[in-house]
């Protein structure tokens, strides 16, 4: 529109060319909400016959880290400098499945499960395809929400216990192996909502001020 010409200045688009032999790879989302694949379709064109367009099928705007197609791609192109068959696609990695000895946690006394809430599992960076999890709340501080898991699971036959970590500053977590797969519990408090790597959860937890519980299990 006219406005929008007001807003933002000319800009003379350059032309995109490589003249190398280096290989390049142009991965573009058939589904990417903010890129249309035609983009990546133009810009291995442009490249030259050093560049190989890998479609990936999924939704989403980034694909390495979350198609393991495409990481494992990413891996050899980077490491081994071997760039991936023509015409490559790259289908979503399937969801995680609830396992069966999830219906065996012993939840009671230090968890309450919730609703499950997509945007706040994202912003933790847990998509689906990487474990599957729950969230819940306790009324309990963070440290005692570990103290009372310890105590609850040390019941399930098997269990082995991981040992504590704090991945990033804010976030406790306790990991565990239950019929040798991996179970963690992360635990945020209020206070640590205020921290800067975290201040962005707040907005996403409503009304709740107790302590957020997350439940994952990580398949082997």
């Amino acid at each position: 529109s006219s406005q929008c010409t007001e807003v933002l200045p000319a800009v003379e688009p350059f032309e995109l060319a490589y003249a190398g032999s280096a290989p390049i790879v142009v991965v573009g989302g058939e589904n990417d909400p903010a890129t249309p694949i035609r983009w990546a379709e133009e810009m291995t064109e442009s490249l030259g016959s050093s560049a190989t367009l890998v479609r990936y099928t999924g939704e989403g705007h980034g694909f390495v880290l979350v198609s393991s197609c495409v990481t494992e791609i990413a891996a050899a192109l980077l490491t081994d400098l071997e760039p991936p068959a023509a015409d490559t696609v790259c289908e979503p990695d399937p969801e995680i499945e609830r396992p069966d000895w999830w219906n065996d946690l012993p939840l009671e006394g230090w968890v309450e499960i919730a609703e499950t809430n997509p945007e706040l599992l994202a912003a933790l960076g847990l998509a689906p395809t990487l474990a599957y999890s729950e969230i819940g709340f306790s009324d309990l501080a963070a440290d005692d929400v570990l103290d009372a898991a310890d105590e609850a699971l040390a019941a399930l036959p098997g269990l082995v216990d991981g040992g504590r970590a704090e991945p990033i500053p804010g976030i406790d977590q306790a990991t565990y192996l239950i019929d040798d797969e991996i179970f963690s519990v992360l635990v945020i408090g209020q206070d640590d909502l205020a921290t800067p790597d975290l201040e962005g959860l707040a907005p996403l937890l409503g009304d709740e001020d107790r302590t957020l519980v997350v439940l994952l299990h990580f398949p082997m």
